[in-house]
């Protein structure tokens, strides 16, 4: 799913961040420090596309650099500010450190570029008015989770929510390759709705299990749900084969629901069998 590679992105970013460093040097002729001064923005970084990073934006996660007077610099990360140094070599470099680390970034076309160890972040320049724009919402943003982590103490949040289940019992398929039975259906915690399949490899190999693309529909409707599980020989499992919320809003919508089932080895990927299913 893509919130995964998200989530892995992002860690990524905070790490990058973390290893931020630099301020040693001199500068030359003239005073180079008006060329890094103010509010720079996350525009690039190892693997984050720029639709990922205005998706972070989205979900109130922000990443900016402030270079201020008298060499003080801060990494803002979803409202917490880094405090560090920072110190220009000439009107195109300058060295940055936080936590006691530094690396040198460079400026061109109004772009800053911290390039460490081959991963390059870069950052562009925001205007007096975007930059306070972007430190009101960061700051927002940083209240918000705040109430939102005080309402999960409280036993308030939105993850505590009951599953709504109803009891299936239905057997797919039981060859010499697998039993598959759909145990119930139900719309889990985060309001996604469809079954929960208890899947028994019966064969000597490890086999995977998907929802074949293209070929389902809910009432009529077309809709791929998401599935992906793998079994060891002689092991079952239980998982959940689930329809977005776009498709399904609610478990009362999810009738007369037909596809296929895919079971292929899990290590040469080849198709073992396909088998229908009707719920």
């Amino acid at each position: 799913m893509k919130r995964n590679r998200f989530v892995l992105a992002l860690a990524t970013v905070v790490a990058v961040c973390l290893a931020l460093v630099g301020c040693s040097g001199s500068g030359g002729g003239g005073d180079p420090t008006k060329a890094f001064l103010g509010t720079w923005d996350l525009t690039e970084a190892p693997d984050l596309t720029s639709e990922d990073i205005d998706l972070m934006k989205a979900l109130g996660i922000y990443c900016y650099v402030d270079l201020q007077d008298e060499g003080k610099a801060e990494l803002n990360l979803m409202g917490e500010p880094l405090e560090g140094t920072w110190e220009a070599k000439s009107a195109s470099e300058c060295d940055i450190t936080f936590e006691g680390e530094t690396a040198t970034a460079t400026l061109e076309d109004d772009l800053l570029s911290l390039d460490m160890d081959g991963e390059v972040m870069s950052f562009k320049r925001l205007s007096d008015e975007d930059a306070t724009k972007l430190k009101e919402d960061a700051a927002s943003a940083l209240d918000s989770l705040a109430e939102s982590e005080e309402g999960e103490d409280a036993g308030s949040s939105w993850g505590d929510d009951e599953e709504i289940v109803e009891e299936v019992n239905q057997q797919i398929v039981n060859d010499d390759t697998c039993t598959i039975e759909i145990v119930n259906k139900k719309t889990d915690w985060a309001g996604d709705s469809g079954y929960t399949l208890r899947i028994t490899n019966n064969s000597a190999s490890d086999i995977s299990v998907d929802a074949s693309w293209g070929t389902f529909s809910v009432n009529g409707t077309m809709a791929d749900p998401v599935l992906s599980e793998t079994i060891k020989p002689g092991c079952n499992a239980e998982t959940f084969m689930w329809f977005a919320q776009s498709d399904v809003p609610d478990l009362a919508s999810l009738v007369s629901v037909e596809g296929k089932l895919e079971v292929y080895d899990a290590n040469t990927y080849e198709t073992i069998a396909t088998y229908p299913f009707a719920a």
